[in-house]
Parts: C-alpha cells; structure tokens; sequence
C-alpha cells in the first residue's frame, strides 16, 4: 500500500520507526530519512541517508520524524510538504 500510495503521488509521513517499512518497501533510496536509531540500518541498506541530527526531513513526498518528541518539527515538515503540492 505505501507503494501504491507513492505511485499515486501521495505525500506519505514517518516518524519514530516508521520509516522502516519505507525502507521495506524500497521508498528510501537517494532520500534523506529521520527515524529512530533503530530505522538506521534499514534506511541505509536500501541507499537512504540518514542521520540522527535531523528531527524532521522532507525529500520529495516523503516526510520523516525522528522520535515523539519532535512531533512539533514533524508536523510543520508535514504542513510544508502538503502547501508545496
């Protein structure tokens, strides 16, 4: 479904360790990726960036967010993302 989504030029938001299924189903290579830590390995192996210094990253239609704590950062990236369509 996150695929499809994506297909259908749909902006699609992750945070914590969400961005994991981006990884799985191979929506992260060459884009920048928050997450938790844990979201690491999963972002790089499928040629993501990744970095735990950003709390929120739009590239593209994805928006990502790295803890629940940065939820603020995360949903002005989100509201930029949706007025840029």
């Amino acid at each position: 479904f996150l695929r499809d989504a994506y297909a259908a030029g749909k902006i699609i938001g992750a945070i914590c360790h969400a961005p994991i299924p981006l990884a799985a189903a191979d929506l992260v290579r060459g884009k920048k990726c928050a997450g938790w830590l844990a979201c690491e390995p999963s972002i790089k192996i499928m040629g993501g960036e990744y970095s735990w210094d950003w709390s929120a990253v739009i590239d593209g239609r994805l928006v990502t967010g790295r803890v629940p704590m940065d939820v603020p950062e995360f949903v002005d990236a989100m509201t930029e993302a949706l007025l840029r369509q």
